[in-house]
């Protein structure tokens, strides 16, 4: 079992206040209580940790002058994170490897915000997500055989704010701001692995990554960038050696 606390600083002394004052640092808190095992000698190992964030004076623009571009903000912005994290890796049987992680994580605008209180703070971080692999080595005549695979899942993410519509006018996009939302949904990636022993000394693999092809952003952002698509689907082989 484990506990563990940190404080957290980070200057903002480079914005200022309405009144030309540098900001207040953002302070808060950091808590996490775990627990790690372990089994059959070390073949298996497991651990679980509960977590929060506590950050205050986050800043918030409160208006612009034209000679000073960082102005100007008020430091009220509280914002909140916690979570879970869980992981299983080893042997659960002789010849048959496991990978297996969980996590969780809530955050949100706690106060300061508005009409956004209570709203995610980083919506782009997915609220769940869970890693699992698994590889198994065959027996018998097969026993130079391994063969495995993984998927790789997430809750949906999105990205939201303000755009500039193109006024015909001026012929540019500086005419009226309109909201905007880019949601991912949640989506799945397989992926699937097998190697041969060609003798002690030697083996190849071949890894197929993202099997389904499945279609996805990887990242979301805002209107004007950062959206990247994941990977489709790919092959991959190798050939290791050992001496």
């Amino acid at each position: 079992l484990y506990a563990s606390y940190a404080q957290i600083f980070q200057s903002q002394a480079g914005e200022v206040d309405t009144s030309l004052k540098p900001l207040k640092p953002v302070e808060g808190n950091t808590y996490e209580l775990g627990a790690k095992g372990s089994w059959y000698e070390g073949a298996l190992t497991a651990s679980l940790a509960l977590y929060q964030v506590d950050r205050k004076n986050e800043r918030q623009q409160v208006s612009t002058l034209p000679q000073f571009p960082n102005c100007c903000y008020v430091a009220v912005g509280e914002i909140q994170s916690r979570g879970i994290e869980t992981e299983l890796t080893g042997e659960l049987m002789p010849g048959w490897q496991l990978s297996f992680g969980y996590t969780f994580n809530r955050n949100k605008y706690k106060s300061g915000y508005g009409a956004d209180d209570g709203v995610a703070s980083a919506p782009d971080t997915p609220k769940h997500l869970l890693k699992l692999w698994t590889m198994a080595q065959l027996r018998g005549s097969w026993s130079d055989v391994r063969v495995g695979g993984g998927v790789n899942w997430q809750s949906d993410v999105y990205v939201r704010g303000t755009a500039l519509t193109f006024n015909p006018g001026s012929g540019q996009y500086d005419g009226p701001e309109i909201p905007y939302q880019y949601t991912q949904d949640a989506y799945a990636v397989v992926s699937l692995r097998g190697e041969y022993r060609l003798n002690p000394q030697w083996s190849v693999a071949l890894n197929v990554n993202n099997a389904l092809d499945e279609t996805y952003y990887q990242t979301v952002a805002g209107s004007t960038g950062g959206n990247y698509y994941g990977e489709p689907r790919h092959w991959q082989m190798s050939v290791q050696g050992r001496w």
